[in-house]
């Protein structure tokens, strides 16, 4: 996976508590889930708003049944998707799996921490870039989310970490260095072959760049508070 790392100048943050859901409206990503968490999590911050960035299937469902705080905001520029980034006081994530979450490397790049599911690829990303796991079911999310939405406004909450990924660049010089070593002339095929297959099983570091991933944090499920329990039953 590749992508720039660089952290942007600093945004200032919403005067609000802010979260931020980036993504296609479709199941594999599972808006429900954040909608449904943050829903409880105005129970706790009346003040709170959350964006919806992205467009999909389920947007007109989504619509109907999202409660207040909630702005839906469709397809926006990159500009605007950086700046909203940078503005937010946390990124949310629920996808069923993931390759990496780049969107999740994206906030830290513009100083915003994660929290998401601790599935396959989110808890990678989200680990290495400062954030926060949670159990994939809303009442996890949303208890999370008050933690960590009332400690970073308060200014003490984790910082997130632009890292974790191989920038482009170092990727496309690796791929091409592979290239112009298979078309080399003074190597036969079969030499090739078991060159290269040596080089990656003595250091597969050179072959594969692996960054640093940091330990997965989970947030205790804790019991819900009565007056939102029943919203934990639709599934």
């Amino acid at each position: 996976m590749g992508a720039g790392v660089t952290a942007r100048t600093p945004v200032e943050k919403e005067p609000v508590p802010t979260v931020v859901f980036i993504g296609r409206l479709s199941a594999n990503k599972r808006p429900e889930h954040a909608i449904r968490a943050f829903g409880l999590v105005r129970r706790q911050l009346p003040d709170a708003h959350m964006w919806v960035i992205g467009s999909g299937p389920g947007e007109a469902k989504l619509r109907r049944t999202a409660g207040p705080g909630v702005i839906f905001l469709g397809h926006v520029s990159d500009e605007e998707k950086r700046e909203r980034l940078a503005r937010a006081h946390v990124l949310v994530a629920t996808s069923v799996r993931e390759g990496w979450g780049l969107v999740v490397t994206e906030a830290a790049e513009s100083g915003t921490v994660s929290i998401g599911y601790d599935v396959p690829g989110l808890r990678d990303s989200i680990g290495a870039s400062g954030g926060v796991l949670t159990r994939a079911d809303p009442v996890s999310l949303a208890t999370g989310l008050v933690r960590l939405l009332s400690s970073v406004a308060g200014g003490y909450g984790p910082r997130a970490r632009p890292a974790g990924v191989v920038p482009w660049a170092e990727v496309a010089a690796a791929i091409l260095a592979v290239a112009q070593g298979a078309r080399s002339p003074v190597m036969g095929p079969a030499d090739r072959m078991t060159d290269r297959d040596r080089a990656c099983r003595s250091d597969a570091a050179d072959c594969v760049p692996q960054a640093p991933v940091a330990a997965s944090r989970y947030v205790p499920r804790q019991p819900a508070p009565s007056d939102f329990q029943e919203e934990v039953l639709e599934r």
